[in-house]
């Protein structure tokens, strides 16, 4: 298992189990921060962005955006999208 969803972190219990710090996910959404600014810095919107689409690689605590089909570039191609648990 090189990579975990996001969701995964959601785990409490999965957390006391792998002894996952604060520190780490911290580091994890600071990376996920700059990666989102790099995309929208390029005009990209991320059109289904939730946790399930998003892994962590277990070596170093990269995050990977993933499922990106639903993006759209910017007014040109917006891609609004809504179900019962998200909404962009």
């Amino acid at each position: 298992d090189n990579a975990k969803t996001l969701t995964k972190y959601t785990d409490p219990n999965w957390k006391r189990q792998e002894n996952v710090k604060l520190e780490d996910i911290v580091q994890i959404f600071l990376d996920l921060y700059d990666t989102s600014a790099e995309v929208h810095a390029c005009g990209v919107i991320i059109g289904d962005f939730k946790p399930d689409n998003v892994l962590v690689r277990q070596s170093d605590l990269a995050a990977f955006i993933v499922d990106a089909e639903s993006a759209g570039l910017g007014n040109d191609f917006p891609c609004r999208t809504f179900s019962e648990n998200y909404v962009d």
